[in-house]
């Protein structure tokens, strides 16, 4: 694990078959903040992974249109603060917190055209709160959410969802069987 590291104002573009822009494997304390992410990257343009907790990422543009998920925080790891972030397109999801990913703060980010869904609070992902954020025409006109959580005790406040195409299938903020003791409120 790294700690203690700062990637900022920088211009990061993907080759083919790079699978992510910036990765942070099981450190603490990292700083992400105004860069810029442009496609392709075959995964994620951040993507915080394997115990990967304390970490900061702001203020960043992803130009997702070659991109499958713009941010992620996954496989245990939490407590980390996403937010003041504008996504533009991604194949998928525009920030994802899945596996046991906890105790995350995502608010005051920008989503505009994700894929599939604007925020992703994935099974097992408890206690997050996702508070502040706008998320316009997520997902394609048949199938889409603007925010869906599967995990327990997670907090939706205060976002601004909008989206005018979608005829089937659509929630702007989806919530599953799966989670239990969400809180939602002023949305």
């Amino acid at each position: 694990a790294s700690d203690y590291n700062m990637v900022s104002s920088s211009y990061i573009v993907g080759a083919s078959g790079q699978d992510n822009g910036v990765e942070i494997v099981g450190g603490e304390y990292n700083t992400v903040n105004g860069n810029t992410f442009a496609g392709p990257f075959a995964e994620r343009a951040i993507y915080m992974r394997d115990g990967a907790i304390l970490n900061t990422v702001s203020a960043n543009t992803v130009n997702g249109t070659a991109i499958l998920h713009a941010i992620s925080s996954e496989s245990n790891s939490g407590a980390n603060i996403i937010t003041g972030n504008t996504i533009f397109g991604t194949t998928g999801i525009g920030i994802v917190l899945n596996f046991n990913s906890d105790a995350n703060t995502v608010t005051n980010n920008s989503i505009t055209l994700p894929g599939t869904v604007g925020i992703y609070a994935g099974l097992t992902s408890d206690n997050n709160t996702i508070d502040g954020n706008t998320i316009v025409y997520a997902g394609g006109s048949t199938d889409n959410d603007g925010i869906t959580v599967d995990g327990d005790g997670n907090q939706i406040t205060d976002n601004y969802i909008s989206d005018s195409t979608c005829s089937s299938t659509c929630y702007a903020i989806e919530i599953t069987s799966n989670a239990d003791n969400t809180y939602i409120s002023g949305n």
